[in-house]
């Protein structure tokens, strides 16, 4: 999982995703919360814990139950949404 930051959106990953993908691994580069303009909404929360679960919802509703992230992805944030989530 390919996550982007502000204030890059995830074409700024194509470039990794096609060298990922021609090594032979599933990519996946989700827009993150207020990016877009149906997600834009000015009651919505856009902190880092709200945009986290946003993707780890999106990893349920998909099926996925393991993900490789890249490092720009605070840890932290992973952490206590595998505390929250574990089965």
């Amino acid at each position: 999982m390919l996550v982007h930051g502000f204030p890059d959106t995830p074409h700024s990953w194509y470039g990794v995703a096609e060298q990922l993908v021609d090594a032979g691994y599933q990519v996946l580069m989700p827009w993150l919360r207020g990016y877009t303009a149906d997600s834009a909404k000015r009651d919505a929360a856009y902190d880092l814990i709200s945009c986290a679960e946003d993707l780890a919802a999106w990893l349920v509703d998909q099926g996925i139950d393991s993900v490789s992230l890249n490092p720009d992805t605070v840890v932290e944030t992973w952490l206590y949404l595998g505390e929250k989530y574990k089965n």
